[in-house]
């Protein structure tokens, strides 16, 4: 079969979770026999199996770059009806890929066709169940008003990049509507949960054309657990330095298992707009020596760092639509706590728990729950074992079946 695949950014080592996904997709469809075409941002440095071609998309300040996606993909429209399918692995493309005259599938791996924000958060603090241009626009305005200010910026920057904020939302918001009014006009659409299909079945998507297809455990996380499960335990979070991913609450939760006489330290890799502020609390709170802020980890870096700590937590607000970090850590037989978000239930199964939490207190409590060595090496050896339903064999025959209902 002949396959264009677009993809969210460059198909390299590094990347966001998306860019990862996409690339794992594409690498799978090829060892199946494939002939897979990945078109992206930009030119790659990396060489792979599959063939490369990339969109000429140009930094520009005042448009996004789902309009510059959209913009390429109609000017460069005959390259396309050469491929039995097109999947793009960007929602906003929608408008553009809706014209093209062949089979066509889209990636729901977050909100963007309905949301400008991405995230269904109506002004960040409770979920949304409904879209239309007033609500949109007085959401995306209260989101760039409390954008954090930055130590370096004066406050005349400030307001800059919050007015600079909301004109790009303001452009989300076109596209989203576009979307919306072509969506029927995509063959299918591959959804990462149940719970993301669920979601889009409620803004009018229609459900028989959403296929519910998970991410790709990515080989290279396939290794032996190297901890002991012994106090001192080593406690492991992997992300984004952000609210939504709950980075805010890790030096409380440190505290609080300080204050419980629980034996344990903290490796934090990851960073973002909240690096300061933990910086200042692991001062202040006096962790300096049971947390330790690595910063950006390189990729290649992180199977060894899961494989050599006894527990991975994620205590999150946001409802992430699938967690590749989970996946990850499975992979390399770390047990997992996190919170109640998106499906992480379905996703870790008896590789963790899963916790409710109001405060980061309670988090703390789970920890402690979860620290006894028979309890972690049993979720250590059920984590290795359901991560092989993940595996790029298996999910690459889920796509072909996908495409194959498209054709």
């Amino acid at each position: 079969m002949k396959i264009c695949l677009i993809h969210p950014k460059v198909p390299e080592k590094e990347g966001s979770g998306a860019s990862h996904s996409a690339t794992q997709i594409a690498k799978a469809l090829k060892r199946k026999g494939n002939h897979v075409t990945v078109y992206s941002r930009h030119p790659t440095e990396t060489q792979f199996d599959f063939k490369t071609k990339s969109f000429n998309i140009n930094k520009s300040k005042f448009s996004t770059t789902a309009e510059k996606y959209n913009s390429e993909i109609i000017r460069r429209k005959e390259e396309f009806e050469d491929f039995d399918i097109v999947h793009s692995y960007l929602m906003r493309t929608i408008p553009s890929i809706s014209q093209l005259n062949t089979k066509t599938v889209i990636t729901l791996n977050a909100y963007g066709a309905v949301c400008p924000r991405n995230d269904l958060e109506y002004k960040g603090s409770e979920k949304c169940t409904s879209r239309g241009r007033i609500k949109c626009t007085f959401c995306t305005a209260h989101q760039a008003a409390t954008l954090p200010k930055r130590e370096s910026d004066t406050h005349v920057y400030n307001a800059a990049r919050k007015w600079f904020h909301l004109y790009k939302k303001q452009q989300n918001l076109k596209i989203v509507e576009k979307c919306v009014d072509n969506k029927n006009e995509i063959d299918f659409y591959h959804s990462l949960t149940n719970k993301v299909k669920k979601k889009y079945c409620s803004f009018g998507f229609n459900d028989d054309k959403i296929t519910t297809i998970p991410n790709i455990f990515d080989p290279s996380f396939d290794l032996d657990h190297h901890s002991d499960f012994q106090s001192p335990y080593k406690l492991l979070y992997v992300g984004a330095l952000k609210e939504r991913k709950g980075a805010d609450r890790l030096p409380k939760i440190m505290t609080e298992l300080l204050n419980s006489n629980v034996d344990a330290t903290l490796t934090i890799a990851g960073k973002g707009y909240l690096m300061p502020k933990i910086q200042s609390e692991i001062k202040s709170y006096g962790l300096e020596d049971v947390i330790d802020l690595r910063g950006h980890i390189s990729y290649d870096k992180l199977p060894k760092l899961y494989a050599t700590h006894d527990l991975f937590i994620y205590p999150a607000r946001w409802d992430e639509p699938f967690g590749r970090v989970f996946l990850e850590a499975m992979g390399t037989g770390t047990p997992i706590l996190s919170t109640d978000m998106g499906d992480a239930k379905s996703i870790i199964g008896a590789g963790g728990e899963v916790v409710e939490i109001e405060r980061p207190a309670d988090f703390a409590t789970a920890i402690e729950k979860m620290l006894t060595n028979q309890a972690l090496a049993e979720y250590s050896r059920e984590g290795s074992r359901r991560v092989t339903q993940y595996s790029s064999s298996c999910i690459a025959d889920q796509f072909l079946n996908l495409y194959q209902n498209a054709r």
